[in-house]
């Protein structure tokens, strides 16, 4: 790269850079180029609430604080909900038994047939949806968001007042949360005519 060359080639190219493109499109060359994020369109929403986006945000960029992250507290590792594997973001989401009935209910709520495994995935996967009607693609954000805001609320519950995770609550939470956030953006016709009552 430049740091390679000697200084007074790094003026010449310098100077014939600026003298033909300008400061900012030097700037743009110079500065090291970065995967395009496309998560931020589909987490910052206005018509989702902020507390859903934040979560989502936090477990998006690894930073909700699972036990696989609190290790140096040397607390139990093991999910609180299933007891049997070690908790991380992906597991407590994805893999854990009882968060899958969640998922399941919600997925078959939307007629959303793709795998989710992961946020990371399943953000990239709506960022890139564009068919189907604005209400359904509004829908499945929020409900993507509020399911990941809720669980981990449920979550937290277990932990520190010891009530028990009900994942038919969860589901009923979603929805909603969903149908409220709905029926202030569209008529309720056509949120009927989608999703049903």
């Amino acid at each position: 790269m430049l740091t390679d060359l000697p200084r007074r080639e790094v003026e010449k190219l310098w100077g014939k850079w600026y003298t033909n493109k300008g400061t900012c499109d030097a700037y743009d060359w110079f500065r090291p180029k970065r995967e395009r994020k496309l998560w931020h369109r589909a987490v910052w929403n206005a018509f989702v609430p902020p507390k859903f986006s934040f979560t989502t945000w936090q477990a998006l960029k690894g930073r909700l604080p699972t036990r696989d992250r609190l290790g140096y507290l040397g607390i139990d590792q093991h999910c609180p909900l299933c007891q049997t594997h070690p908790e991380s973001a992906d597991h407590l989401f994805f893999k854990c038994d009882k968060t899958r009935k969640v998922w399941k209910e919600i997925k078959t709520w939307l007629g959303m047939r793709r795998i989710i495994t992961t946020i990371p995935s399943a953000i990239k996967w709506m960022a890139k949806e564009r068919s189907g009607v604005a209400a359904i693609r509004k829908a499945r954000k929020l409900a993507l968001m509020a399911t990941v805001n809720l669980m981990w609320r449920a979550r937290n519950a277990l932990i520190f007042d010891q009530t028990p995770f009900d994942p038919k609550h969860i589901v009923f939470e979603v929805k909603k949360v969903t149908y409220v956030v709905l029926y202030s953006l569209y008529p309720h016709e056509i949120v009927q005519q989608h999703l049903g009552e």
